[in-house]
């Protein structure tokens, strides 16, 4: 148990270093999307299951279902993940910070521009559009 915990534990350090790597970057920089935090995130489910994608450059659009205040973008995208009629996420948080805002959608998504976003206070806002790839969720074989 407790190897299994430290194991835990390191992972969530490591993704929090990794996060603030994505999110000190701007959005259309290719380089932060393709930062060892999106991988991680890329490889997060098992082969064959659902993924998340970073899609590059793109804000995206939809029925928001849940709105979260979450540490860092890893937690958004496992929230997805876990939820079946999720189909994308939309990651906010203010530049060179971890903790943000996260909008699981379901239904069908529009990409769209990206437009610069900013705080009252001027501080931008670092928006990572993203959404779910692969297979359906189990019992739902089949379904569109």
């Amino acid at each position: 148990m407790r190897t299994k915990a430290n194991i835990a534990l390191a992972s969530a350090i490591l993704l929090d270093v990794c996060a603030t790597f994505v999110l000190a970057r701007a959005p259309s920089d290719d380089a932060a999307l393709d930062s060892p935090h999106a991988s991680a995130a890329l490889l997060a489910a098992g082969e064959g299951d659902a993924r998340m994608v970073v899609v590059k450059g793109k804000d995206v659009t939809g029925h928001v279902i849940k709105r979260l205040g979450l540490p860092n973008q890893e937690y958004c995208w496992q929230q997805c993940l876990q939820e079946d009629r999720c189909t994308g996420a939309r990651w906010g948080a203010i530049d060179g910070t971890t903790a943000g805002q996260c909008q699981l959608m379901d239904g069908e998504l529009t990409f769209g521009d990206m437009h610069e976003i900013r705080t009252e206070d001027g501080k931008r806002i670092v928006v990572i559009a993203s959404q779910k790839e692969g297979p359906p969720p189990k019992g739902n074989a089949g379904k569109v």
